[in-house]
């Protein structure tokens, strides 16, 4: 399945990073929680991957499926976010990616 990364139209700040299976999914996914045509995206054509780690390199303490714990909660007392060399560079050069907007076709 695709990556994609988000970002805000006309600037380079970050938005988010989605999964999806076609860019109208995506449109979709992003609808869900503001106005797509917004902003731009660009597709992670290679594989990738975050982990959110303790200063001491453990992951960070949350286990999944339990409630009331919120993931959100767990994620924020992370020290680092460790990415793979393929969305580092994505996001560190931006080299390779090509944005486009939503609905330009």
């Amino acid at each position: 399945m695709p990556a994609y990364i988000l970002r805000y139209e006309g600037t380079k700040l970050l938005a988010g990073i989605h999964a999806a299976r076609s860019e109208r999914e995506l449109a979709l996914l992003v609808d869900e929680e503001t106005t797509p045509g917004d902003f731009e995206y660009a597709e992670l054509r290679e594989r990738f991957g975050i982990e959110f780690r303790t200063k001491d390199g453990a992951a960070v303490p949350y286990e999944i499926g339990t409630e009331p714990a919120s993931p959100a909660g767990a994620l924020a007392t992370a020290d680092y976010v460790y990415m793979t060399g393929t969305l580092s560079m994505a996001l560190f050069t931006g080299e390779g990616l090509t944005w486009r907007r939503f609905f330009e076709h």
